[in-house]
């Protein structure tokens, strides 16, 4: 999957954009062999950090943020065919702008762990009415 890297800034505008108009995303995160994924909203954008909700869950029984510290960042185009090994049973129709977040390792150039975020399209059904 082609990526390219953008600033922290287009990534923040980007962020924000997603926590203003209450879009749905899909988050993914995988580092030391443990990996989640769930749907949910930003709900916090700060160079220093991101924190993610699930509608209908109290904070105080899931939370999770992302101390983006050093982090950088990434749009990743997704081919319609796509293995989305970071949504298992989704495809790239389900799937808007994705934005990788890779936390740095203690080496240079390591990754100690990314978090993939995407808008996330759900089927809409209209009920159209015989004479309407």
């Amino acid at each position: 999957m082609p990526r390219k890297v953008i600033s922290s800034h287009e990534a923040l505008t980007l962020l924000n954009k997603w926590k203003s108009g209450s879009t749905k995303l899909f988050i993914f995160s995988a580092n030391c062999g443990l990996s989640c994924g769930f749907a949910g909203f930003v709900t916090h954008v700060a160079e220093s950090a991101l924190h993610f909700e699930i509608e209908g869950i109290s904070v105080k029984d899931f939370n999770f943020w992302v101390n983006c510290h050093s982090a950088s960042f990434s749009l990743v185009e997704l081919e319609e065919e796509s293995s989305l090994i970071f949504a298992p049973g989704r495809n790239a129709r389900d799937l808007g702008t994705v934005l990788a977040v890779d936390l740095p390792g203690d080496e240079p150039g390591e990754i100690e762990a990314r978090v993939v975020l995407s808008e996330l399209f759900s089927a809409k059904f209209i009920d159209i009415k015989p004479g309407s």
